[in-house]
């Protein structure tokens, strides 16, 4: 695997200011330890002169001082560098969330299927446009909750149909999926091929998020009644 030049550059000069400052340190400690003993012996001679090794220990801190300060300002800097990388690649996933979503959305509209999310313990649907188009509504004509697709349900396919559903809420089958009526705003009904699955469980498998897709069958029911009457 091929590492980042950049990077490397880095660690090395990073690496050689900590192996500086070590060095620096260990030897401003000695000369600390020698000043020590020396003014010790001045003390005793009574002679309390400027050493002349003074300007040298003054100039050995001020070296650890600024080494200690170039090395937080590389730390800082090298964070930064990170922090922006990171950033980088945040906006990067973010733009392909957006284009696989485009791209997921311009296959649902040239299949002409209806979409629904399903916020299962409260009840909300997300709709897209196409389930209420293949019913006559404008979007966002209808509540957006599980209620008005169950008050839409044809009478005879309303039980078994809510069945089916709560058999895969339940968990025993892997996916939802039924041929039901739907009332349409004008009165009759749309076929519909409804299928979807459970998204999100909690920790007790309680179902939490649903999501699935409507796809108007009613050409293909009616092409199927009339064959059947063509053959009887």
């Amino acid at each position: 695997m091929l590492t980042d030049p950049v990077v490397d550059t880095s660690l090395f000069r990073r690496t050689l200011s900590m192996l500086l400052l070590l060095v620096l340190c260990l030897l401003v400690a000695a000369l600390l330890l020698f000043c020590t003993q020396t003014f010790l012996v001045m003390l005793q001679d009574g002679n309390i002169i400027a050493p002349q090794w003074l300007p040298l220990l003054a100039l050995l801190v001020l070296s650890a001082v600024a080494l200690v300060v170039v090395e937080c300002v590389q730390r800082t800097a090298a964070g930064k560098l990170q922090l922006r990388q990171a950033l980088e690649q945040v906006m990067q996933q973010e733009k392909a969330v957006a284009e696989q979503k485009q791209a997921l959305e311009l296959v649902l509209e040239g299949a002409q299927l209806g979409t629904w999310s399903w916020d299962v313990a409260t009840g909300d649907v997300v709709f897209n446009d196409r389930f209420f188009g293949m019913l006559g509504y404008e979007p966002g004509e209808l509540p957006a909750h599980v209620d008005t697709w169950k008050r839409l349900l044809h009478p005879d396919d309303i039980a078994w149909v809510l069945a089916e559903l709560e058999s895969h809420l339940q968990g025993t089958s892997l996916f939802y999926a039924t041929e039901h009526r739907l009332r349409h705003k004008a009165g009759h009904w749309v076929w519909v091929l409804d299928t979807g699955r459970v998204l999100r469980r909690d920790e007790q498998g309680r179902p939490q998020a649903a999501f699935g897709i409507h796809l108007d069958i009613s050409e293909r029911r009616e092409s199927t009644r009339l064959l059947s009457l063509a053959k009887d």
